[in-house]
């Protein structure tokens, strides 16, 4: 796939990799709907390429109080995580130019929906990768 020549793009080339890798849903259509119980299925890797447009995690999170999230930012320009759910946010944090950040998310109970939102700061280019767990 030519990445230059869509508004976003996966990293990977086939659905059965995808399914191990991570796959990451387009801002715009909506919030994801699938639930990941991070106690029951262990962590979630993910990763993103975009060209301009914000990306969502595919999956809202649940089953524990305290998150630990850890994102590689592998773009030339800041990487803008938000943990959220659709009324209250948890954590905004800004990743420097290929740089790691890990950080935790907490204030939610066991039983909170939330989800990750990525956006390269000013609506610039994105290239990430991480986990949460």
């Amino acid at each position: 796939m030519n990445c230059q020549s869509t508004p976003f793009c996966f990293p990977f080339s086939t659905q059965e990799q995808a399914k191990e890798d991570v796959t990451i849903t387009p801002l715009g259509t909506s919030i994801p709907t699938q639930v990941w119980n991070i106690v029951d299925n262990g962590r979630y890797n993910f990763s993103g390429v975009s060209y301009g447009y914000p990306l969502y995690s595919n999956y809202k999170f649940i089953g524990k109080t305290n998150y630990t999230i850890r994102v590689q930012n592998n773009a030339a320009t800041k990487l803008i995580v938000t943990v959220k759910s659709p009324l209250k946010t948890y954590k905004t944090q800004t990743i420097w130019p290929d740089n790691t950040s890990i950080f935790s998310a907490s204030g939610m109970s066991s039983t909170t929906q939330f989800y990750l939102r990525f956006e390269g700061e000013g609506g610039t280019d994105m290239d990430f990768s991480g986990y949460i767990e």
